[in-house]
């Protein structure tokens, strides 16, 4: 059970920090960077420019680990039933990105935090 679960960790890091290496730079591209305001503190408006939505690249790895063990272990013989804890909690993850994708459209959109 350990080595299932540090492989798919290992996989999701690995996954991510290759959808990264090419989701930053579109990004920077795009000029998909937050606003920082001027009423907050001096060094914090060195960040300006920082790319947003990279938890985009979370959302993609998470979605393809728990995919690809969902369709191993039901080809494998296990009952859906067994899958539903996981289903479910991927489901509640993946609702949480959505409203990170929700929060950062708006930032960009509207142009303020």
């Amino acid at each position: 059970m350990y080595i299932s679960f540090i492989s798919s960790l290992a996989a999701v890091f690995i996954v991510t920090a290759l959808i990264l290496r090419f989701l930053i730079p579109k990004l920077k591209s795009l000029k998909m960077g937050q606003k920082i305001l001027d009423i907050g503190p001096r060094w914090h408006k060195s960040k300006e420019g920082t790319p947003t939505m990279g938890g985009i690249s979370f959302i993609i790895a998470i979605t393809a680990a728990v995919a690809v063990y969902v369709a191993v272990k039901l080809f494998g013989g296990c009952d859906i039933k067994d899958q539903l804890p996981l289903i479910f909690t991927f489901g509640l993850a993946l609702l949480n990105g959505l409203i990170g994708i929700f929060d950062d459209s708006v930032k960009l959109t509207k142009k303020q935090n």
